[in-house]
């Protein structure tokens, strides 16, 4: 199990690289636009659809991995048996967050100008 909360720094990691994309995208797009429109970024349909659905995607990445990391922590306090169901949700969740953070940042770069 103690590899387990070595790996949630890999998490960790992907969750702040993604929010870091984020949010500097979200304040790039607050004073730019693009060399086909004169609209700033932040006013398009497509940019402000995509904005959300990072958000939902990173928050939704984060509150699962939370989750499944402290009901992993919670058996390993409470001397469960045999954890393997915690164990094995922690590291599908720290796997899933890692993948969900590279979405998320994909998702923003490929944004249509």
């Amino acid at each position: 199990m103690i590899f387990t909360y070595l790996f949630v720094l890999n998490a960790a990691h992907a969750l702040g690289i993604a929010r870091g994309a984020l949010d500097g995208f979200v304040e790039m797009a607050g004073r730019n636009a693009s060399m086909q429109s004169t609209t700033v970024l932040r006013e398009r349909p497509q940019v402000q659809a995509s904005v959300g659905e990072a958000e939902a995607i990173l928050n939704a990445a984060r509150a699962y991995v939370i989750d499944a990391i402290g009901k992993a922590w919670t058996a390993a306090c409470d001397k469960v048996p045999d954890p393997a169901q915690e164990v094995a949700q922690a590291r599908l969740a720290i796997t899933h967050n890692v993948h969900e953070a590279g979405r998320v940042v994909t998702l923003l770069l490929t944004l249509p100008e």
